[in-house]
């Protein structure tokens, strides 16, 4: 990803780079029904060679009183990864987890 590419909405921008260690910085301006005063700022910064720093700025003074920061880190594994996201109305989802249950029983069962 270039510098000044655009991911769904977001311009990411690289803007350091030091002893192999990269910092990746992204502003969205628009999310699911913001106004125009909506700033959101993320950054990664793999501050070392096993951990990547999540950062980010929620900046909206139509929603919020002062803007505020999160931030957590991630730790390298060689485990599945799977997406963390909200899966409301998600039936396709229910189903696959319902028919897991299902066999999970099954197999108990045979026991």
């Amino acid at each position: 990803m270039g510098e000044g590419s655009c991911v769904g909405g977001a311009a990411f921008k690289k803007f350091a780079e030091n002893d192999g260690l990269a910092e990746l910085f992204a502003e969205a301006v628009s999310f699911r029904g913001s106004d125009d005063h909506l700033r959101v700022v993320e950054r990664f910064t793999l501050d070392g060679p096993d951990r990547l720093l999540y950062e980010f700025t929620i900046d909206d003074p139509t929603a919020f009183t002062h803007p505020w920061t999160g931030a957590f880190a991630m730790t390298r594994t060689t485990d599945r990864i799977f997406e963390f996201a909200c899966h409301e109305g998600n039936y396709g989802l229910r189903n696959i987890l319902g028919a897991a249950r299902a066999e999970e029983q099954e197999a108990a069962r045979k026991r």
